[in-house]
């Protein structure tokens, strides 16, 4: 295991142990982020099925986790990155980016959609660069790349 310590916060591999609570983080946040989803959409939510054969980094206070990262490394792709609501704008983020590129060798990309401003604009102030702009069954999207580590620790 890996550890990335900031401040007070740890980031480091996921645990079998932790399943529960990233699972509840996680759709807690998507369902605090994704406001403008229908109930169908939300209820699409399923932490083991949206990050299966992934790579997942964990953010944690003391014993409490406060973020995570799903990562497909064979695509060098960011799947998901949350941060707790009430432990945003505390740089928990921006350590998970940083730790998820280190995984990733640097090269990534990450889908973020264009309603998401919060997370649009958290990604560009993070040296991602838009690549490209699609349409999901989710809405339209920005296709953000990384070609390298470009954020200090």
């Amino acid at each position: 295991m890996s550890d990335y310590t900031l401040n007070s916060i740890t980031i480091s591999d996921f645990e079998e142990e932790e399943r529960e609570a990233v699972a509840r983080l996680y759709e807690n946040s998507y369902r605090a982020t994704f406001t403008w989803f229908n109930e169908e959409q939300l209820g699409r939510i399923s932490f083991d099925s949206d990050t299966e054969g992934e790579f997942i980094l964990v953010a944690k206070s003391g014993e409490e986790i406060v973020g995570f990262a799903s990562l497909w490394v064979p695509g060098h792709f960011i799947h998901h990155l949350y941060v707790d609501a009430a432990r945003q704008h505390q740089g928990i983020g921006k350590a998970l980016l940083h730790k998820s590129l280190q995984k990733l060798s640097g090269k990534a990309t990450l889908k973020c959609l264009v309603k998401n401003r919060p997370a649009v604009d958290f990604y560009l102030r993070n040296e991602g660069f838009r690549s490209q702009v699609g349409d999901s069954e989710d809405g339209e999207y920005i296709l953000f790349e990384w070609k390298e580590t470009p954020i200090s620790g």
